[in-house]
């Protein structure tokens, strides 16, 4: 496995022969999809119910959910438990359609990719940005398990003139500040802690030393949905292969937010088409359960309020720990 530091150094190394990809350049690619579109949960055991509550919610809002498929990646261990868990869910017609499944480690091998099924946050990190490399769809989004559809949602809202949107938002602010003025984000609380003092070496990486500094504004591109691209994710792998054999674990190790790595390479090496994300950002425990989520948004994510509401802590169990005011029994 290679080292933060030897991955650092050979990144140094390969600056000088870095490429400039221009878009118009590209030509169309035809990997062969099985799917235009579709809907990606990773999850796992402890997050069963969630993807439950989830998978509702989309079987409830999303429009021509019949024909759009919902896949569910998870541990080759928790197999069993997500399948007669559904299945039961659609004997007692609570559901009226079971969901794809596909384990971590399929994801990565399609990928080329080592297994990191035993990383838990990385595996998920890797599966969001490999997924694409499994030629299920040529555009899929990913939802977490925190969140949860309130409001009937087309997906053509995703594309602008047939091309997908990258949702990212301006670092200019405060983060969470603009979030709040949004009402739309929904991130992890170390994310938005980083993104208000990201370092000039990670920026450094991304920019300089990464996928180049045409774009020169700095974005966050980390939300608890997000919409990516498999042609783009097949060019990006191309990129870092070229770059000194790197894989997306690689990536992931080195500064762990998939979403920004994508983000930043689409932004600096392709069409950026700027969008914003469907879920609303949870500023109190009222707002948990609301009926009513902001006008620009199509659910919530109920995991936001404890980033929103408690002190920030460099204690990680404090950080992850679930808030108890949003209760997914509902």
């Amino acid at each position: 496995m290679l080292s933060s530091f030897v991955l650092l150094a050979l990144f140094s190394k390969d600056i000088q022969d870095r490429a400039h990809l221009i878009f118009n350049s590209f030509e169309e690619n035809d990997f062969g999809y099985e799917y235009d579109f579709a809907v990606l949960n990773k999850s796992f055991k402890r997050d069963l119910e969630r993807s439950v509550i989830l998978y509702k919610s989309f079987e409830k809002h999303f429009l021509n959910f019949e024909n759009t498929p919902f896949y569910i990646v998870i541990p080759s261990r928790d197999w069993k438990l997500f399948l007669d868990r559904f299945r039961d869910l659609k004997s007692r017609g609570e559901i009226k359609m079971i969901p794809k499944f596909m384990t971590e480690q399929e994801v990565f091998q399609r990928c080329g990719d080592e297994d990191v099924s035993d990383h838990g946050n990385v595996a998920q990190q890797v599966v969001k940005l490999c997924f694409g490399s499994t030629r299920v769809a040529k555009n899929y989004l990913q939802i977490d398990s925190d969140n949860y559809f309130l409001k009937d949602f087309d997906s053509k809202i995703l594309f602008k003139n047939g091309k997908p949107i990258t949702m990212a938002y301006e670092l200019s602010k405060s983060v969470i500040e603009e979030g709040k003025n949004m009402n739309l984000p929904c991130a992890y609380d170390p994310i938005l802690r980083n993104y208000e003092r990201m370092s000039a070496d990670d920026m450094h990486m991304f920019k300089k030393n990464f996928f180049g500094n045409r774009v020169k504004k700095r974005y966050g591109f980390v939300f608890s949905s997000y919409l990516f691209n498999s042609d783009s994710l097949f060019r990006m792998k191309k990129f870092i292969e070229k770059k000194g054999g790197y894989k997306i674990s690689h990536l992931i190790r080195l500064i762990p937010y998939e979403m920004q790595w994508y983000g930043e390479y689409v932004l600096q090496q392709e069409n950026f088409i700027r969008g914003i994300p469907i879920f609303s950002l949870i500023s109190s425990p009222d707002e948990c359960h609301s009926e009513i989520p902001s006008d620009n948004s199509y659910g919530i994510c109920f995991q936001s309020v404890i980033y929103t509401k408690t002190p920030v802590t460099d204690n990680p169990k404090l950080i992850y720990k679930r808030p108890p005011h949003c209760d997914i029994g509902r």
